[in-house]
């Protein structure tokens, strides 16, 4: 999980509360708020960064609207993830007003990192243009947010105790997404649960394999569920500790 900012807030226009985000499927990126300027005045924003033979565009559209783009991994994504250290190192933004352009560098900075979380391919090529994801608010994400408490850019995070395991639970408002992760019989546990869509995937790993066991849960249809009760029985025992005391 990162946030992007500019290289420097000294300057008449500068961006904040930027956010990129590196889960086990899907790549988030939202570009964050622009500060110092009208944002009607601006025609076209560019985000892009450097290669040997010229630009790659990750995003591009005519107006700044703060709002999160999902991609996929595989051919043709927006952000190279094997390359990202490169990527992050020469990632700028053009700011089109009438005739003038203003370019700010943009830094990335890491918030949270599950050194163990593995990062699926998927064969799909990635949607030429992401999709628009709009935060859940309902009675659900409210416990979790309250519930979770510590709170930085959007991402919720604590730690639960029960039966002897401690579970970090960390929630990301942007993408509505509940994370989870656990130590047991020398394998790190791994639950991603979509609220929006109330399915999960789980996968665990050692030192030495990934993408062990993995499995998935489909509350609202029960044929796509491969999940074994165990994994379900967790998944709803950190919700109903969530929600508990609430009617």
């Amino acid at each position: 999980i990162y946030t992007i900012a500019s290289e420097s807030e000294t300057n008449d226009i500068y961006l904040t509360d930027g956010l990129l985000v590196l889960t086990g499927e899907n790549i988030y990126f939202k570009l964050g708020i622009f500060n110092g300027i009208d944002e009607n005045k601006i025609s076209k924003v560019s985000v892009y960064y450097a290669k040997e033979d010229g630009k790659k565009i990750v995003y591009e559209d005519s107006s700044p609207k703060d709002y999160t783009i999902r991609d996929y991994y595989g051919y043709n994504e927006y952000f190279e993830i094997k390359n990202k250290d490169i990527v992050f190192d020469s990632l700028y933004v053009d700011i089109h007003i009438g005739n003038e352009i203003k370019t700010l560098k943009l830094i990335i900075k890491e918030e949270y990192s599950n050194k163990r979380l593995f990062y699926k391919k998927r064969e799909q090529s990635a949607v030429e243009k992401g999709e628009v994801i709009k935060p859940l608010d309902n009675e659900l994400t409210s416990a979790i947010k309250e519930y979770l408490k510590n709170e930085e850019s959007g991402i919720y995070s604590n730690k639960i105790k029960k039966d002897k395991i401690t579970y970090e639970v960390i929630y990301i408002n942007e993408t509505s997404e509940l994370l989870i992760e656990w130590e047991k019989d020398k394998y790190t546990h791994f639950i991603s649960y979509y609220l929006e869509y109330e399915n999960a995937s789980y996968s665990k790993s050692d030192e030495e394999s990934i993408d062990i066991g993995k499995c998935c849960y489909d509350k609202k249809d029960s044929s796509k569920t491969t999940c074994d009760n165990s994994i379900i029985n967790i998944l709803n025992s950190i919700l109903n500790e969530i929600t508990k005391g609430r009617s």
